[in-house]
């Protein structure tokens, strides 16, 4: 192995080493970042504990699915977001920056509206697939797609701040992602108690979105301020475009759900007809030949 080769890394306990310093100043404010999130849920948890019973596995059950398309494409946004703007970054063509930053804003947007649409529209169905049972009745799957369908309202927030982070980290600006992540956490504990009592268990739901969605536009107001990113010319016809797509989709579902008695494989049917109406929407109205032109 690495001992025999006589290539095997020898660990230093030196906290003062000239290299330990650069990591631990880099790494400590995203550790906070990072587990301002795990707190986030704790907190919404606590509160979810003072109301009806079954908030709680409520709360737990619509985050774990909001978790599965929100972990997938951040994560897979933020792999390919954070060496692309570093390179450009490290290579001063802040062109190629602000064309990257954009490219990944849209790419969030264009990913999350269909994840979006669907789990607001398929929420009902899709709990009840899953979970529904005699243990998880159909009172339970109603009140767990209230909530699920609050904590989509803030998927797309999430998804752009996966992107945005990666562009204040990438430019060494650790401190204000930790400041305004903070400041999102408090906001959404004050929500949190304000809205759990005129909407209950979907009020904590409906905080944890607004208060991303508001973490995403600060965000994003810092970099178009700070000018590290300016909007593509083309930013409002995308839009345009992506919205329109969407309501397509939205009709898609709608017309599907009228008939349908809900099985896996209807589920699955309704669910890969309607992202071929939406990327069909999209062909249609030239988005990836403005894609291809930009």
């Amino acid at each position: 192995g690495l001992r025999k080769l006589g290539v095997l890394p020898v660990l230093q306990r030196n906290a003062h080493h000239s290299q330990a310093q650069p990591l631990l100043r880099r790494v400590t404010p995203t550790l906070f970042a990072n587990s301002a999130t795990q707190i986030n849920f704790i907190i919404n948890t606590l509160i979810a504990s003072f109301l009806a019973t079954g908030s709680v596995s409520w709360l737990y059950y619509a985050d774990r699915l909001i978790e599965f398309p929100s972990g997938i494409l951040g994560t897979a946004l933020t792999s390919v977001m954070l060496p692309k703007l570093a390179k450009s970054h490290a290579n001063h063509a802040h062109d190629t920056f602000s064309q990257t930053l954009d490219w990944g804003i849209h790419l969030a947007i264009l990913l999350g509206a269909p994840a979006t649409v669907g789990l607001y529209l398929l929420a009902e169905p899709i709990l009840s697939v899953l979970f529904q049972s005699t243990e998880f009745t159909a009172s339970d799957v109603h009140a767990c797609a209230q909530t699920l369908r609050a904590y989509t309202l803030g998927l797309m927030g999430f998804l752009t701040v996966k992107v945005l982070t990666p562009a204040l980290t990438s430019r060494h600006i650790h401190r204000v992602a930790v400041r305004y992540t903070w400041f999102c956490l408090i906001v959404n504990l004050i929500l949190a108690i304000l809205l759990a009592r005129f909407f209950t268990h979907w009020g904590i739901a409906l905080a944890s979105a607004l208060s991303t969605s508001l973490n995403a536009l600060v965000l994003l107001f810092f970099l178009v301020k700070k000018r590290h990113y300016a909007p593509s010319k083309k930013w409002y016809l995308r839009s345009a475009q992506i919205l329109f797509s969407s309501a397509v989709l939205v009709e898609t579902l709608n017309y599907f759900s009228h008939f349908a008695v809900w099985t896996p494989f209807y589920l699955l049917k309704s669910v890969a007809i309607g992202g071929a109406s939406y990327f069909a929407s999209l062909l249609l109205s030239g988005y990836f030949y403005t894609e291809q032109k930009k």
